[in-house]
């Protein structure tokens, strides 16, 4: 097989959002606990809640999840123009899978441990994978998709890629691209939208979302050129749709089939519109963005315990509850640098954490 070396093997702008989506997820996680139905998913919640920090968070719900697995898909094709099917394989292994099942054996039965004690439960071990649950979705993705999407690798200029290039040109990549989720939800009909852990629609959006992930990056200058042209008219979309449901101009009985495939052309433009304005803006990255990189991945595996492990000792105190967000917030990602800090310097840990050995990352 021989490498195109005449395309970048990553795109500083992909590598942003990965950063900015993932610390994003930290801090919805921080603002659930601050809900009237936190204790109903079983994690702690505060006596006082904040429910208008729920205003943003809506915005954020339908696509933070789906925009990680179509950042991976190009991660895919990033990878796959280095290696062959075996190593990709075998580097996707170590990356996610190696992850996963560590932090599904130690840190997510250690936070559900800190949920029975809260909730003055007997603690029983189990495994749990807890926040870690859509690194199994990928690991799948990639092990039932390597094969088509090496086809289409070794077809740059196929029918496939090309229909691609079309829609991007023409302006109709954004029904194109929103059409099976639309499809999938219609369905489906799930009663949350944005309640992807261990669901159907939950898995079969995640693969929608990574194998499109996949085809934008075999055409990324076209994906670029339309996200950047078309960011401002997605963002304002997006905008009027979330404005449509927060205000639940839909919740009528005769539109109620609709309510989900609509949610999900919203989630797919919300997506559309961040690539475009990262492409715009972090063409070259941010100050930092090597650190927050390498960062990044581990913080979030670590930061679930040291979230719950906070809220016990934050939420008995009689504080006002924006004082305990803020705590909260800062305590977290404090934490979880200070931890991921320990770890990096620790090379035989690294590998548990989604990191390379240092003589592995030279490579």
């Amino acid at each position: 097989m021989t490498t195109n070396t005449t395309q970048p093997t990553r795109f500083l702008s992909v590598d942003a959002v990965r950063v900015v989506a993932l610390l994003l997820l930290i801090v919805y996680h921080c603002t659930a606990m601050f809900q009237p139905w936190a204790n109903e998913l079983g994690w702690i919640q505060n006596d006082r809640t904040l429910e208008i920090l729920w205003l943003p968070m809506s915005m954020l719900n339908v696509w933070r999840i789906p925009i990680l697995f179509m950042i991976s898909g190009m991660g895919v094709l990033f990878a796959m123009r280095r290696r062959n099917n075996g190593e990709l394989l075998k580097e996707r292994s170590t990356r996610i899978l190696l992850p996963f099942l560590f932090g599904s054996a130690t840190l997510g039965p250690l936070c559900s441990a800190l949920d029975q004690h809260a909730f003055g439960k007997p603690i029983i071990y189990e495994f749990s994978d807890y926040h870690l649950w859509f690194l199994f979705n990928i690991i799948v993705y990639v092990v039932v998709c390597i094969h088509p999407f090496r086809w289409l690798h070794n077809r740059p200029h196929g029918r496939p890629l090309n229909g691609a290039r079309w829609l991007l040109r023409t302006g109709w990549f954004v029904p194109a691209f929103a059409l099976p989720g639309m499809v999938c939800f219609g369905i489906l009909q799930p009663k949350d939208f944005a309640a992807y852990f261990h669901t159907l629609h939950g898995w079969i959006y995640g693969a929608i979302c990574f194998a499109l992930g996949f085809v934008c990056a075999c055409v990324m200058g076209e994906f670029q050129q339309a996200t950047l042209k078309f960011r401002w008219h997605l963002s304002a979309l997006g905008i009027g749709l979330w404005s449509i449901r927060v205000l639940e101009l839909m919740h009528i009985p005769e539109l109620h089939s609709m309510v989900n495939p609509v949610i999900a052309f919203e989630s797919m433009v919300w997506m559309l519109a961040v690539l475009g304005h990262a492409f715009r803006h972090w063409s070259n990255g941010f100050t930092g963005l090597g650190y927050a990189s390498l960062a990044v991945y581990p913080v979030y595996i670590v930061h679930q315990p040291i979230q719950n492990a906070l809220a016990l000792v934050i939420f008995p105190m009689p504080w006002d509850p924006w004082l305990k967000f803020a705590l909260l917030n800062a305590g977290v990602l404090g934490g979880s640098v200070l931890l991921f800090e320990a770890i990096r310097r620790m090379h035989w840990l690294r590998p548990l954490f989604g990191m390379k050995r240092p003589a592995a990352a030279a490579r």
